[in-house]
């Protein structure tokens, strides 16, 4: 299975890991460069169109052929941001210059992004107007918006952009080859191999004699 090349899946994705750890200037300004870098830096929206097409597939029916996940999301996504642009619930002008006018979901602020997100997982959306396989499905959007939402931070905190050229590989195939970013933000000190560490504790065996005297 291919790594989704749909551009508008791309940006709609792009946009959402955008809103869920942007950019923080601010935070790089007291702490150092490092800290600047959002999801969008360190390539979290291909970590997440790769795990919706090669992990969390569904099953089309009785059929065996999985269905890959990341096109009808970002449909989904998309969907929920136009009822919220066109039934007025957005709070900030629309961004027609940031993204692709032709998918709502871009145009929104981060903050109605989020908000966006929101109200899919409270299940504040005509769930009838949603594309295939969410369509009157709530439990399915809310699984798949708590889905999205773990994997943003698990793609950015993990070792996903120091694999780089070979990230999009099947994962036998991936290499490490530079400190992600992320390492050096949260201060993790990379792989150690033959690290010494508990690993539990040993067993005290009884004496002869004092299983019997327990009670």
């Amino acid at each position: 299975m291919q790594q989704a090349k749909n551009t508008e899946t791309v940006m709609t994705f792009y946009a959402f890991v955008d809103a869920i750890i942007p950019n923080t200037p601010d935070l790089a300004a007291r702490l150092g460069a490092i800290q600047l870098l959002g999801a969008t830096d360190l390539d979290t929206y291909s970590y997440l169109i790769y795990q919706l097409d090669h992990f969390l597939s569904i099953h089309a029916g009785l059929s065996p052929i999985d269905v890959p996940l990341a096109q009808p999301t970002a449909e989904l996504l998309n969907n929920a941001a136009l009822q919220v642009i066109v039934t007025g619930r957005n709070i900030e002008p629309l961004n027609h210059y940031l993204f692709n006018s032709n998918l709502p979901f871009t145009l929104l602020s981060r903050t109605d992004r989020l908000r966006t997100v929101n109200f899919l997982e409270r299940l504040q959306i005509d769930l009838g107007a949603l594309p295939v396989p969410f369509k009157n499905n709530g439990g399915l959007v809310q699984s798949m918006i708590d889905g999205i939402n773990r994997l943003t931070y698990f793609g950015y905190y993990s070792e996903w952009f120091g694999y780089g050229t070979t990230r999009l590989l099947a994962p036998d195939w991936r290499k490490l080859q530079f400190f992600p970013p992320s390492w050096i933000q949260t201060g993790y000190p990379g792989r150690s191999y033959g690290y010494r560490d508990v690993r539990g504790f040993l067993l005290k065996y009884p004496r002869k004699g004092e299983i019997e005297n327990v009670n």
